[in-house]
């Protein structure tokens, strides 16, 4: 031991009778989940247990979601929360998106309706993530003054489905389309506003 050492410890005193016996700072450890089929912290197969362990590492502040092996047939979307990490096992853990049911709506929905009628609702159980879609797009009626549309992908399979993407009708005011793309989409916008001009 060196001098300076030496000097160093001689200097140490021990701490207070009144604050020795405190707790010592611990560094706080992030929350770890487990989600498993016969096994875990939570227990299932589905998108609805992963969500469940999810929403409560959320609640936690945060943390792992581990998914143990095993087979998840997926209904759903699985909806994530900032600080919120989820974990697989491998190629042991696979995540499976069920079929897609199809079927017409029985009627056209319009704004602020709180739900839709279909032809055949066989196929729909609670939770299914559902995904409406409409021949022409985004229908645009009555006299709107400004409309600003922004960032939304237009698909449409060659062929088939919609043929119009925005269509704004003959009443409505400024409509400001933003930064968006059109895929297989005929006809990208249909304005209704701009009369052909008769020749005399």
């Amino acid at each position: 031991m060196s001098a300076d050492e030496k000097h160093i410890e001689s200097k140490t005193e021990p701490l207070p009778p009144e604050v020795a016996t405190n707790r010592p700072l611990r560094q706080t450890e992030s929350l770890l989940l487990t989600v498993g089929q016969g096994e875990g912290d939570l227990q299932g197969d589905s998108e609805k247990v992963i969500q469940a362990a999810v929403e409560y590492v959320h609640r936690m502040g945060g943390g792992t979601v581990h998914i143990l092996p095993g087979l998840y047939n997926l209904e759903n979307a699985i909806c994530l929360h900032p600080y919120i990490t989820i974990k697989g096992s491998g190629e042991k853990t696979i995540l499976k998106k069920n079929a897609t049911f199809v079927t017409p709506l029985v009627r056209d929905s319009d704004w602020y309706e709180y739900g839709i009628q279909v032809k055949d609702a066989s196929g729909f159980t609670p939770g299914n993530g559902i995904m409406l879609r409409s021949k022409n797009g985004i229908d645009i009626q009555g006299p709107a003054r400004k409309i600003t549309i922004s960032n939304c992908r237009f698909a449409n399979t060659p062929n088939k489905g919609r043929q119009k993407c925005i269509r704004i009708g003959e009443k409505v005011g400024q409509v400001i389309p933003e930064d968006n793309t059109f895929t297989n989409c005929p006809v990208q916008i249909e304005d209704l506003r701009k009369k052909p001009v008769s020749k005399k």
